[in-house]
Protein backbone atom coordinates (compact mmCIF):
# COMPACT_ATOMS: atom_id res chain seq x y z
CA UNK A 1 0.00 0.00 0.00
CA UNK A 2 1.29 3.12 -0.68
CA UNK A 3 1.56 5.97 2.05
CA UNK A 4 -2.26 7.80 1.68
CA UNK A 5 -5.21 7.58 3.64
CA UNK A 6 -8.68 6.72 2.59
CA UNK A 7 -11.26 8.56 4.12
CA UNK A 8 -15.00 7.06 3.82
CA UNK A 9 -18.09 9.14 5.49
CA UNK A 10 -21.12 7.88 6.86
CA UNK A 11 -19.34 4.39 7.45
CA UNK A 12 -21.61 1.73 7.88
CA UNK A 13 -21.46 -0.68 10.78
CA UNK A 14 -23.50 -3.57 12.20
CA UNK A 15 -23.49 -4.16 16.07
CA UNK A 16 -25.68 -0.69 16.78
CA UNK A 17 -29.33 -2.15 18.02
CA UNK A 18 -30.55 1.82 18.71
CA UNK A 19 -30.97 2.65 15.15
CA UNK A 20 -28.19 4.53 14.08
CA UNK A 21 -25.94 2.19 11.91
CA UNK A 22 -23.07 4.93 10.79
CA UNK A 23 -19.96 6.71 11.98
CA UNK A 24 -19.81 10.09 10.86
CA UNK A 25 -15.80 8.82 9.78
CA UNK A 26 -13.83 6.33 9.32
CA UNK A 27 -10.24 6.62 8.03
CA UNK A 28 -7.99 3.67 6.98
CA UNK A 29 -4.14 3.84 5.31
CA UNK A 30 -0.79 4.22 5.76
CA UNK A 31 1.27 6.29 8.08
CA UNK A 32 4.59 6.02 7.42
CA UNK A 33 4.63 3.23 6.63
CA UNK A 34 2.34 1.35 9.58
CA UNK A 35 -1.23 0.91 8.49
CA UNK A 36 -4.09 2.68 10.73
CA UNK A 37 -7.66 2.71 11.03
CA UNK A 38 -9.84 5.38 13.12
CA UNK A 39 -13.29 6.46 13.94
CA UNK A 40 -14.47 10.23 14.04
CA UNK A 41 -17.55 11.41 15.19
CA UNK A 42 -17.75 15.29 15.76
CA UNK A 43 -20.53 17.00 17.11
CA UNK A 44 -21.48 21.23 17.85
CA UNK A 45 -21.40 21.17 21.34
CA UNK A 46 -23.39 23.74 22.93
CA UNK A 47 -25.88 21.97 25.64
CA UNK A 48 -26.38 19.17 28.27
CA UNK A 49 -28.57 17.20 25.07
CA UNK A 50 -25.64 17.44 22.50
CA UNK A 51 -23.11 15.86 25.30
CA UNK A 52 -25.02 13.15 25.81
CA UNK A 53 -24.96 12.87 22.13
CA UNK A 54 -21.42 12.41 21.92
CA UNK A 55 -21.33 10.12 24.78
CA UNK A 56 -23.33 8.10 22.81
CA UNK A 57 -21.09 8.76 19.11
CA UNK A 58 -18.41 7.51 21.82
CA UNK A 59 -20.40 4.08 22.69
CA UNK A 60 -20.99 3.77 19.16
CA UNK A 61 -17.25 3.86 18.11
CA UNK A 62 -16.62 1.46 21.17
CA UNK A 63 -18.30 -1.24 19.55
CA UNK A 64 -17.74 -0.25 15.62
CA UNK A 65 -17.30 -3.42 13.46
CA UNK A 66 -16.93 -2.93 9.69
CA UNK A 67 -18.60 -4.32 7.49
CA UNK A 68 -16.31 -5.40 4.88
CA UNK A 69 -13.09 -7.66 5.36
CA UNK A 70 -10.44 -5.53 3.63
CA UNK A 71 -11.05 -3.00 6.82
CA UNK A 72 -9.33 -4.19 9.69
CA UNK A 73 -10.63 -3.41 13.37
CA UNK A 74 -10.04 0.59 14.07
CA UNK A 75 -7.43 1.11 16.52
CA UNK A 76 -8.52 4.63 17.80
CA UNK A 77 -11.85 6.66 18.57
CA UNK A 78 -11.49 10.43 17.85
CA UNK A 79 -14.18 12.60 19.58
CA UNK A 80 -14.24 16.35 17.95
CA UNK A 81 -16.49 19.39 18.66
CA UNK A 82 -16.72 22.67 18.11
CA UNK A 83 -18.10 25.18 20.97
CA UNK A 84 -18.16 28.98 21.09
CA UNK A 85 -18.74 28.63 24.87
CA UNK A 86 -15.72 29.25 26.70
CA UNK A 87 -17.09 26.96 30.02
CA UNK A 88 -17.85 24.37 27.24
CA UNK A 89 -14.17 24.26 26.46
CA UNK A 90 -12.53 24.58 29.59
CA UNK A 91 -14.74 21.84 31.45
CA UNK A 92 -13.45 19.77 28.50
CA UNK A 93 -10.35 20.21 29.36
CA UNK A 94 -10.50 19.35 32.99
CA UNK A 95 -14.02 17.66 33.39
CA UNK A 96 -16.13 17.68 36.61
CA UNK A 97 -19.41 16.74 37.85
CA UNK A 98 -22.30 18.22 36.86
CA UNK A 99 -26.40 17.98 37.57
CA UNK A 100 -26.63 17.43 34.11
CA UNK A 101 -26.80 14.01 33.13
CA UNK A 102 -25.67 14.51 29.36
CA UNK A 103 -22.35 16.22 30.73
CA UNK A 104 -21.43 13.40 33.76
CA UNK A 105 -21.91 10.70 30.68
CA UNK A 106 -19.49 12.92 29.05
CA UNK A 107 -16.78 12.98 31.50
CA UNK A 108 -17.20 9.36 31.92
CA UNK A 109 -16.42 8.97 28.02
CA UNK A 110 -13.61 11.77 28.12
CA UNK A 111 -11.84 9.68 31.43
CA UNK A 112 -11.58 6.77 29.18
CA UNK A 113 -9.23 8.23 26.33
CA UNK A 114 -6.05 8.92 26.19
CA UNK A 115 -6.25 12.42 25.76
CA UNK A 116 -8.14 15.81 25.38
CA UNK A 117 -7.77 19.07 24.83
CA UNK A 118 -8.63 22.11 23.38
CA UNK A 119 -7.65 24.51 20.37
CA UNK A 120 -8.63 28.11 20.48
CA UNK A 121 -9.31 29.73 16.67
CA UNK A 122 -9.52 33.56 17.62
CA UNK A 123 -11.40 34.47 14.81
CA UNK A 124 -14.18 37.01 14.27
CA UNK A 125 -16.39 34.72 16.33
CA UNK A 126 -14.19 33.07 18.89
CA UNK A 127 -14.36 29.30 18.79
CA UNK A 128 -13.11 25.99 20.43
CA UNK A 129 -12.52 23.11 18.78
CA UNK A 130 -12.25 20.38 21.25
CA UNK A 131 -11.27 16.73 20.64
CA UNK A 132 -10.37 13.14 22.63
CA UNK A 133 -8.97 10.16 21.21
CA UNK A 134 -9.06 6.83 22.96
CA UNK A 135 -7.23 3.48 22.13
CA UNK A 136 -10.23 1.12 21.44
Amino acid sequence: MQYGLLCYPEASHGYNKNGNKRIDLLVNGDIEGQEVTFLVEAKKMYSSEQASKMFCDFQKMKIFAPVSDSIKKPEYAVLLAVTVSSSNAEWWSNPYECSSNGWNQLMGALNQCEVHGTIMLDTQYRQHIVYAIAKL
